[in-house]
């Protein structure tokens, strides 16, 4: 588990997603691009299932793009979502094992 790389990965689809100037169906295929390297044992706990979920429904039409092209605003709405409770779970996480580490230390 890589905790800190897949919190920069998910970092990165965040600014892809707020920082550009398109639909959001189309900025979370440039989200996907960031979270595809992952693997779900990047993640702690249950959030490799989790993480599983959301690449699954970003890909349920076979690929990233065919998937945008069919999501209604309020389902690229709901993946989005996804996508950033993932994110602040990762980021609490992360955060406690630092907390712990600087108790150890």
């Amino acid at each position: 588990m890589i905790p800190n790389y897949a919190l920069e990965q998910f970092y990165s689809a965040l600014r892809q997603m707020a920082c550009r100037n398109e639909r959001l169906q189309r900025r979370l295929e440039y989200a996907y691009a960031e979270l595809e390297p992952l693997i779900a044992a990047d993640f702690p706990d249950d959030m490799g299932e989790k993480f599983r979920d959301l690449m699954s429904r970003l890909t349920r039409e076979g690929s990233i793009s065919k998937t945008t092209a069919a999501m209604s605003d309020h389902e690229a709405a709901a993946v989005a979502s996804l996508l950033l409770n993932l994110f602040f779970s990762l980021e609490a996480v992360n955060k406690a094992e630092a907390d712990a580490q600087v108790l150890k230390e």
